[in-house]
């Protein structure tokens, strides 16, 4: 071949033509920013506002938690979750009402919004606003679930205090208290 130039064929042959095929990524890598940038927005407000989700795949019996719910629960993120480990973060007192709420969904596709109570990995107790819906197939079938789970344990606790009578406020906080005179 020659330098800078078409190559040659033999002579009275015309040169051999060259393909260079170009593929535009600036669409793809721009739609990938955007998609981490939004990614990371949703973290940030998962992260304020205590909110996680979660989906579950009927067929293969296995949960995909969001980053911020593995760590409400004291997992590693990306931590695979059977049905019988995530039903077994309930406390016992709260399991037979997610269980009714869950196969009611699955079978027949009823959403349900319980606040329960959860034991996390590392033996936690935290309340939990449980949100969850039917993920359905084209033809109409349920092939999952998915929903969202908000940390409630603040207030929870509030309304605890409240209803024992004790002064609204953090522990040792007496702003609130009145002494009898």
């Amino acid at each position: 071949p020659a330098v800078g130039g078409a190559a040659r064929s033999a002579p009275n042959r015309p040169p051999r033509a060259r393909l260079c095929l170009a593929r535009d990524v600036s669409e793809r890598g721009r739609a990938e920013r955007e998609l981490r940038n939004k990614e990371a927005l949703l973290a940030i407000a998962g992260r304020v506002a205590q909110v996680a989700g979660w989906s579950f795949d009927l067929s293969a019996r296995i949960f995909a938690y969001s980053v911020e719910l593995c760590e409400m629960h004291d997992l590693p993120a990306g931590s695979p979750v059977s049905l019988k480990q995530a039903l077994d973060f309930y406390a016992p007192e709260s399991r037979p009402a997610m269980l009714e709420a869950v196969n009611a969904c699955a079978v027949h596709g009823t959403p349900y919004d319980l606040e329960l109570e959860n034991n996390t990995a590392r033996g936690r107790r935290i309340g939990v606003r449980q949100i969850g819906h039917a993920v359905r197939a084209p033809a109409g079938g349920c092939v999952g679930t998915r929903g969202a789970v908000r940390d409630s344990t603040e207030r929870l606790a509030a309304s605890a205090t409240r209803a024992a009578g004790t002064p609204r406020g953090r522990p040792g906080d007496t702003r609130h208290t009145t002494t009898g005179g």
